[in-house]
């Protein structure tokens, strides 16, 4: 194959347009391609030798034997890849000790195998999809803790398989929204926990189930969060249906809870909106253990409140008329104050 500078600029250019790829990485893909081509032909796919190429805007382009110069008195560990000065002074005369000496080896008609076209074919294969590794992995890198919006690109078998700007990637099973139906083109918010480095492979944890997911969302409507002047103590989620959430502040001046809700009840709305349809109650966190239990069945009016230090069950007794919202919808809030207690709640 008789290289066509024209056809290498096109295809360059064909490159940038296919792969939305950089001018940059776009050469270093073609670089690579005409590298490995000219070792298979040319250098007898030897490894040892070090090769560089300079390709220039109209196509043209040299091929070099790279050799790293030491000075006279060192001993020469490859002989492939390193020459003494006093030699190197022969092809460069300005060349200087520990630089890099180009020697070019360009034949005049320079032409590829089939073999060697195909051989580099797979090479750049590869390297365009660790490009695109390495530009996902940049794109979500900044991103931990952040909410992403996507849309359903696919749902196979239990998983859900999430677009976010034609980046596809899965949200297992154990962090989807139990009971929830996911339909095709749907547009769904999850919480990016983790992106890291595994081998080859770019591994993004992603979830909407974990209470993490609702912490993350009350930050984006409540900045005293973010400010540090009220915090989270303690939340409890069952996904999909009902987060508990107790708050505190050190300043005596700010009721924690009333910032969350804010004037006309509009943070909680727009939380709520985020959540589609999730109930979140938001109760002050206090030391006091009693306290803390009346303030988590708030509004429901308790009576009396045995907790045995040494026991796991804490038992809580009110009328029959505060009952029902002190257990809620299939005793949902029992179960939220079970988990914000760590300790079996029973009604008596």
């Amino acid at each position: 194959m008789k290289l066509e500078p024209k056809k290498i600029v096109t295809a360059l250019q064909d490159l940038v347009k296919e792969y939305n790829f950089t001018p940059e990485e776009v050469y270093n893909v073609i670089k690579t391609w005409l590298k490995t081509a000219f070792r298979r032909d040319y250098l007898n796919r030897n490894k040892k030798i070090e090769l560089e190429m300079i390709m220039w805007k109209d196509g043209d382009m040299k091929f070099y034997r790279v050799f790293h110069v030491v000075p006279n008195d060192e001993e020469i560990e490859d002989e492939d890849k390193q020459i003494y000065l006093s030699e190197a002074k022969k092809e460069n005369s300005e060349i200087e000790e520990w630089e890099d000496l180009l020697i070019d080896i360009t034949p005049e008609e320079l032409e590829f195998s089939r073999i060697a076209t195909q051989a580099a074919a797979q090479t750049i294969k590869q390297q365009i999809k660790n490009i695109e590794k390495e530009r996902f992995y940049r794109t979500f890198v900044d991103s931990e803790w952040d909410i992403l919006t996507g849309y359903v690109k696919y749902v196979q078998w239990e998983h859900v398989i999430l677009d976010f700007n034609w980046n596809t990637v899965i949200l297992p099973v154990e962090w989807q929204l139990r009971w929830k139906p996911y339909e095709i083109w749907d547009e769904e918010k999850v919480l990016l926990k983790e992106i890291r480095k595994q081998g080859s492979d770019i591994i993004l944890e992603i979830t909407q189930s974990d209470s993490a997911f609702v912490k993350a969302i009350m930050q984006k409507y409540i900045p005293e969060l973010e400010q540090w002047i009220i915090k989270i103590e303690k939340m409890g989620r069952i996904a999909w249906i009902k987060t508990k959430v107790l708050v505190s502040t050190d300043d005596e001046r700010i009721d924690p809870v009333w910032v969350c809700v804010w004037e006309w009840w509009e943070r909680i709305a727009q939380i709520l909106d985020e959540l589609d349809g999730e109930r979140v109650d938001i109760a002050e966190y206090v030391e006091d253990r009693e306290k803390l239990i009346r303030n988590i069945f708030s509004p429901a009016r308790l009576n009396k409140i045995e907790e045995d230090n040494d026991s796991d069950i804490i038992y809580v007794y009110a009328d029959e008329s505060q009952k029902p919202i002190m257990f809620g919808k299939k005793a949902i809030n029992v179960k939220l104050a079970s988990k914000l207690l760590w300790k079996k709640v029973i009604i008596k």
